[in-house]
């Protein structure tokens, strides 16, 4: 059996797999190499995607995530408990397959926050990326093949789980401990962490880059990530008439 499961929700959940030993086999889409895992559980950011891998044996299954759960049965038996085991780390659970870059074209620091700023010319309690607010956050700007480095600081009291359009990135470290590597589109930013993560410039564009928690995002938490050479029609105002 092969379950991906996709968190559509704006705050994270924590699956489990209760009843059957099972490994994480894709981390948002790319293969992940990892140990079995038996009653542990799994945290999965907002927009999150993870692909659980098990043998179905002869009696209930079921895949738990807080108060839903999807129950696999072969037609006899009862359903086991939800999973209760310690949660894993996501970082050093296993490897995407790609050894981290030796040297970086560029690098940038975002530091997440909750701070006063200007939104519609008044000031609001809103979601900051270095003290500004879209669209006055400066964009990463980025040329085709550099590998990037961005350290994330998260300074506020909430998780912001980050997503850059059109890209995974290779998650180096969180708080200094260094990762599998691995592979993600949405990372999740506990309070008070710092991850530090490798992005490779392969795919031009104008690419929105924010928190996937997307009332964060309305206030404030967007920015873009844009290549040398590459240009958009469309304007930021809101109307959007490049003719």
């Amino acid at each position: 059996m092969r379950l991906r499961v996709a968190n559509t929700d704006n705050a994270p959940h924590t699956l489990g797999v209760s009843g059957v030993p099972y490994r994480i086999a894709a981390v948002d889409g790319l293969p992940v190499t990892g140990r079995t895992l038996r009653d542990e559980r799994a945290q999965l950011a907002a927009g999150g995607r993870y692909d659980l891998v098990f043998t179905m044996p002869s009696r209930p299954v079921l895949m738990s995530a807080g108060a839903a759960g999807l129950l696999l049965t072969p037609g006899v038996g009862a359903a086991p408990a939800p999973s209760a085991g310690p949660l894993i780390d996501i970082t050093r659970y296993g490897s995407g397959g790609t050894e981290a870059p030796r040297r970086f074209d560029r690098s940038y620091t975002w530091v997440l926050d909750r701070l006063i700023a200007l939104r519609g010319g008044v000031p609001r309690l809103s979601h900051t990326v270095n003290g500004q607010v879209w669209p006055r956050v400066a964009p990463a700007l980025v040329k085709q093949g550099e590998w990037i480095r961005f350290t994330v600081v998260n300074r506020g009291g909430e998780p912001h789980p980050m997503h850059p359009h059109g890209h995974h990135v290779l998650v180096l470290s969180r708080d200094g401990v260094k990762a599998a590597p691995i592979w993600m589109d949405s990372f999740d930013v506990g309070p008070g962490e710092v991850w530090e993560v490798a992005l490779r410039a392969g795919n031009p564009g104008v690419w929105l880059a924010h928190c996937h928690e997307l009332t964060h995002a309305a206030e404030g938490m967007t920015l873009h990530l844009a290549y040398d050479g590459v240009r958009s029609p469309f304007a930021l105002d809101g109307h959007n008439h490049p003719e």
